[in-house]
């Protein structure tokens, strides 16, 4: 069989919002890993420095993520997406030219703006480019695609580690041009609606009208804190018990197993009578599950069931989320829906480090080691149970008025 003959047949502008997503990925995941080391080693910031600095990024990126969105819906998606791409590249390549801490926080605030402007215009043109009978299809692609360049890209930061620091934030602030260049040049201009004019005020109250939508974003706040783990308790207990090395290996196979589960299992839920909501709430208790059993002890095989845990609440939620709100959102304000999306992440990420850490300790002190567990598996059995409870709320809805209930289905 021909390579040709196995890819997807998508049309131009698909293929370059994909390649996008590699790009995006692989720049970023070339330098993010790297930071926390380069501040401490390199410029000899102490760690709640480094910290600081690591959370700006994330803070600025997630907090402006509804202007960004806004922006999108209102000027078009392709001249945010070469906006956010120039601001994003500015931002790492200033990590590599800038060794003070104003420079690292300006850096900071570059890099993040750029991926608050990116990432709403690229679902949203999505949306825009597709038939909806496609979309299930190209969020699973996406999610792929995005999950092979997250896991290329740490390797590739290493690789280029060994000249300098500087050499991996210029090709990673490279791969930032692309992806811009990318979105502008083969992206077609996408013309506004007439409601995307109102302003960002107007926008923020249609979106929180939609109470389904806001009901499921509180709940996913959960499943946003048990992702953070894998970033925070997952390596404080591998090094504690004495297998750091193995943290990289764990990151790795949550990404190949997303590569290369997303489509298999996508296919198994389309053959389900499940709604959208249905399949989240499946996806934050599998999530949760996944922690129960470092309940019992902490060795290799616990460690891979929590990060495949964590792998499957992933490639589960998030492409059935991306369509589920392209379907709940007014057909002017996609970008901004998913924009204000990026509060829950903003929210349930910055909250869930802390909280690890504070259950940690907690545990130490207790003398209660499972604490941390059941109290995290206990968190996605909740929030499935209220993302299932709103499922029930919305069918009931639909159904007393008369809509018929959709189902996820595979596209053909």
């Amino acid at each position: 069989m021909k390579l040709s003959e196995s890819l997807p047949h998508w049309s131009t502008p698909i293929w370059a919002l994909q390649l996008t997503i590699f790009f995006s990925n692989l720049g970023f995941f070339m330098i993010v890993p790297l930071l926390g080391t380069h501040f401490t080693d390199n410029l000899g910031l102490t760690a709640t420095v480094a910290g600081t600095m690591l959370g700006s990024r994330i803070l600025a990126q997630q907090s402006s993520m509804l202007f960004g969105g806004y922006l999108a819906d209102r000027f078009g998606y392709r001249e945010m997406m070469l906006l956010g791409s120039l601001l994003r590249a500015l931002g790492f390549a200033l990590f590599g030219l800038l060794d003070t801490v104003p420079g690292i926080l300006l850096a900071s605030l570059f890099a993040g703006a750029g991926g608050a402007l990116i990432f709403p215009a690229n679902q949203a043109a999505f949306v825009a480019l597709s038939a909806p009978e496609k979309r299930k299809e190209l969020f699973d692609w996406r999610n792929i695609i995005g999950n092979a360049g997250m896991t290329l890209g740490p390797v590739a930061g290493v690789l280029l580690i060994g000249f300098r620091f500087e050499v991996v934030s210029y090709v990673s602030a490279l791969m930032f041009l692309i992806l811009g260049l990318i979105s502008y040049f083969l992206v077609p201009k996408l013309k506004p609606e007439t409601q995307a004019r109102q302003s960002l005020l107007k926008n923020v109250r249609t979106i929180v009208q939609n109470r389904t939508f806001l009901w499921l974003l509180f709940w996913m706040m959960g499943l946003n804190m048990l992702f953070q783990q894998l970033y925070m308790t997952i390596p404080y207990i591998a090094k504690a018990n004495g297998q750091s090395s193995l943290v990289f290996w764990l990151f790795t196979l949550v990404s190949l197993q997303v590569i290369f589960l997303q489509l298999p299992i996508s296919r198994w839920l389309g053959k389900r009578n499940w709604s959208q909501l249905q399949i989240i709430a499946f996806g934050v208790l599998i999530n949760g599950l996944g922690f129960a059993p470092l309940m019992f002890d902490v060795n290799l095989w616990t460690l891979v069931i929590v990060t495949t845990g964590i792998a499957l609440g992933q490639l589960i939620v998030n492409p059935t989320f991306q369509v589920f709100t392209t379907e709940i959102a007014e057909k002017a304000l996609v970008a901004s829906y998913f924009g204000f999306s990026g509060l829950s992440l903003a929210i349930g990420g910055s909250f869930g480090n802390t909280f690890g850490g504070f259950l940690l300790d907690l545990a130490a002190k207790t003398g209660l080691p499972w604490l941390p567990w059941l109290t995290l598996t206990l968190i996605g059995v909740v929030c499935s149970l209220g993302i299932r409870q709103a499922a029930g709320r919305t069918s009931k809805v639909r159904a007393h008025s008369g809509i018929s209930v959709s189902n996820q289905t595979p596209a053909k």
